[in-house]
């Protein structure tokens, strides 16, 4: 699967903080952000079109909480019993999951809208900003060198977004379905800091500030002792289970006058 039905005509991904937890499963929820004109423009004043989905597109049990009001703009969607995945590497802080929230079809007469009780639910978040500046594309066909060729500069007292192309390791269709050409998506991220030993520290970067977007992964690069320079690493798991570890340097620069 790939697309959750044709008549459907848009798809934004979802992100699911999985972070400081193993394998287990959690209640999620979502809160739709009230200045999204884009969903608020294009949905059924009733919400029956408004379905969120696995990686593959699959329904997954959601409901709507209580009292939310389309005059309002006020949609919280809660999520039950996800699992959350154990991190591929040892070490790690947890992952991120990518679910699917999907909407505009106005003649949808179906409610897909479960009825469950939850407790503390983890939350799960839309990204509506955009790639810009610090973008990291992946070398299909790496050259000799012994790190990565993309290199930002931070101080450290900096927290920056890094951006990691992502739409390029994906693969598409041989034939469309459901009049899209979608086969491959992500399943879950996990994000590392490298030093040049290869020791992983989990404060050079914000696990819970790691964003879905269309085809990018925004990740959140933070500290670091000046002076010195580490990679940052996106280790990605497609639904074909396939791994990919894209990385760019942070170098940690204080300036100060001679």
């Amino acid at each position: 699967m790939s697309w959750y039905k044709d008549t459907y005509n848009f798809r934004t991904p979802i992100t699911l903080d999985c972070s400081d937890v193993g394998s287990a499963t959690h209640d999620f929820e979502i809160k739709i952000p009230v200045d999204w004109d884009y969903f608020w423009d294009n949905i059924r004043s009733d919400f029956k079109d408004v379905v969120v989905t696995d990686q593959t597109s699959k329904v997954v049990d959601f409901q709507r909480k209580d009292g939310e009001s389309y005059a309002n703009k006020t949609l919280r969607l809660e999520l039950d019993a996800v699992i959350t995945p154990n991190p591929v590497t040892s070490g790690g802080s947890g992952t991120m999951l990518q679910y699917f929230l999907y909407f505009g079809n106005p003649a949808e007469s179906v409610d897909s809208e479960g009825s469950f009780s939850i407790g503390s639910p983890r939350q799960g978040a839309v990204e509506l900003g955009a790639a810009f500046a610090r973008i990291v594309a992946p070398f299909n066909i790496r050259p000799s060198v012994n790190q990565p060729q993309t290199t930002f500069i931070k101080t450290s007292t900096e927290e920056i977004d890094v951006f990691f192309s992502v739409a390029a390791l994906l693969a598409p269709r041989t034939a469309q379905y459901q009049k899209r050409m979608n086969f491959e998506a992500i399943e879950k991220i996990e994000v590392r800091s490298f030093d040049k030993d290869g020791t992983n520290d989990n404060g050079r970067f914000k696990l819970s500030l790691t964003r879905f977007m269309q085809s990018v992964v925004k990740v959140r690069a933070k500290g670091g002792s000046a002076g010195a320079d580490y990679a940052l690493s996106l280790l990605i798991t497609t639904t074909q289970s396939q791994v990919y570890d894209i990385r760019c340097i942070i170098s940690v620069r204080d300036l100060l006058p001679d």
